[in-house]
C-alpha cells in the first residue's frame, strides 16, 4: 500500500482510507500521497526548451603529438 502511495499517490491514498489502520496512520499516508502527487504533476508540466539541445556547441579539441625513435635494424 506505501508502494502505491509512492507510484500512484491518489490509488494509495483510497487504499489508506480502506486500511485497518489508525485514523492518523492515514491522515499522513494522504498528505503525503497528494503533497508526491503535486510534486509530480509540477515537475511533469515544467516545460524545457528541447530546441537547445539540439544546437551544436563548440568542442574543444586536445590535440596529441607522439614521438618515438625508430627501432634499430
Amino acid at each position: 500500500m506505501i508502494a502505491a502511495a509512492l507510484v500512484v499517490p491518489p490509488l494509495g491514498a483510497a487504499l489508506a482510507f480502506m486500511a485497518s489502520w489508525q485514523k492518523g496512520g492515514k491522515a499522513v499516508t494522504v498528505v503525503l500521497a497528494w503533497f508526491w502527487f503535486v510534486v509530480l504533476v509540477v515537475a511533469g508540466s515544467s516545460q524545457k526548451n528541447t530546441q537547445d539541445d539540439a544546437k551544436l556547441r563548440p568542442q574543444q579539441t586536445a590535440t596529441v603529438t607522439v614521438t618515438a625513435a625508430a627501432p634499430a635494424p
